[in-house]
């Protein structure tokens, strides 16, 4: 939010007229906050997930090396994924326990 402001004036020039600097922006306490600065996707998908259950009184975790190999072996072991054989041999030959059922 912070360059918002100055990316949108620069993108609409004269005709952009709204100044979102100016309004006010409050996280609620019990909304977690990212603990780094480089996993913004994994942070923001598994938020979401959570979204529907989370309240007040809920502890959000969040375990990037977690997270990060629960979205790669819901994504490579996707029955639409085209690519699963070679992908699943691929990873077998470095760790055979990596894709195992």
């Amino acid at each position: 939010v912070r360059y918002l402001d100055d990316l949108l004036q620069c993108y609409y020039g004269m005709a952009y007229n709204l100044n979102i600097k100016n309004y006010p922006f409050q996280r609620p306490p019990w909304v977690p906050k990212q603990p780094n600065g480089f996993d913004c996707r994994i942070f923001t998908m598994l938020f979401i997930e959570e979204l529907r259950t989370l309240t007040p009184n809920t502890k959000f975790d969040f375990c990037s090396a977690t997270a990060r190999g629960k979205y790669i072996n819901e994504l490579t072991r996707c029955e639409y994924n085209c690519l699963y054989e070679e992908i699943a041999t691929k990873f077998n030959a470095y760790d055979g326990k990596l894709l195992s059922y």
